[in-house]
């Protein structure tokens, strides 16, 4: 027979506490990787500025719409942000 008692709603995880430090370091390993990531991104990004206002008009951008896209925070995707600059600009 199996009884029920209110400290059976309160268990532990059942998984090792390794596993679970684990868990915690590979998620923190991940999002550095992604942070390391954002930020090359970014200096690749701002690279677009040192180009000439017919090269930026060509892909169909602006200075200022690479200077405000450049200037988002990491947690922001800076080249979505201008995709969605000029295709509203047409």
């Amino acid at each position: 027979m199996f009884h029920l008692t209110r400290d059976m709603f309160f268990l532990t995880p059942t998984r090792p506490r390794a596993a679970r430090i684990g868990d915690l370091v590979d998620t923190l390993r991940r999002r550095l990787r992604a942070r390391a990531q954002h930020r090359q991104n970014r200096a690749a990004f701002r690279n677009l500025l040192s180009k000439d206002d017919a090269i930026l008009r060509d892909i169909g951008v602006t200075r200022a719409d690479v200077e405000r896209a450049a200037g988002l925070p990491l947690s922001q995707n800076a080249a979505q942000e201008l995709r969605r600059m000029a295709l509203h600009s047409h």
